[in-house]
């Protein structure tokens, strides 16, 4: 039902709320450590309609992780693995960035989720990483990306 890889302070409010089964199985997987609060949905129905602060960080959430789907969307519509990267970091790398005047970008968790992320290979993307590199993009550090030439990344795409 879902394929998204949600980050740390992700929430995950509205699938049960939307389908309006009062009966669901449900698979969750977690990378990290996390913790899950399942909410009754008469509760939740409720607190949507009636507390306006919860619904405005509702819809937040909604928006944000929308516009996050989008800018994965088109990130996949680039053909090479380099164009993909370059493309990831230039539109904001992850949810938690907010500038791209970042000199360094955590991966997300890791390499091998970065790689699932772009879909491709997890030695194709580290490959990659490594010319970029050499080229002069950025440096990478273990999951970090440092140095990073914003101009250098849009010549590019």
């Amino acid at each position: 039902m879902c394929e998204t890889i949600f980050g740390p302070n992700s929430i995950v409010l509205e699938y049960l709320h939307f389908s309006g089964d009062k009966r669901s199985t449900y698979n969750l997987g977690s990378i990290n450590q996390c913790q899950i609060c399942w909410i009754p949905i008469e509760n939740f129905s409720k607190v949507v309609l009636e507390d306006p602060e919860f619904s405005k960080m509702y819809i937040r959430q909604l928006a944000k992780r929308g516009l996050e789907n989008q800018r994965l969307i088109t990130c996949l519509g680039y053909k090479t693995v380099r164009e993909r990267i370059a493309y990831w970091i230039i539109s904001g790398g992850n949810s938690a960035m907010e500038s791209t005047e970042a000199t360094e970008l955590e991966f997300p968790v890791s390499q091998e989720v970065f790689s699932e992320i772009l879909h491709v290979t997890r030695s194709s993307l580290n490959q990659e990483l490594q010319k970029m590199s050499a080229d002069g993009l950025f440096a990478v550090k273990r999951n970090v990306l440092k140095n990073i030439d914003y101009a250098k990344l849009v010549n590019e795409i």
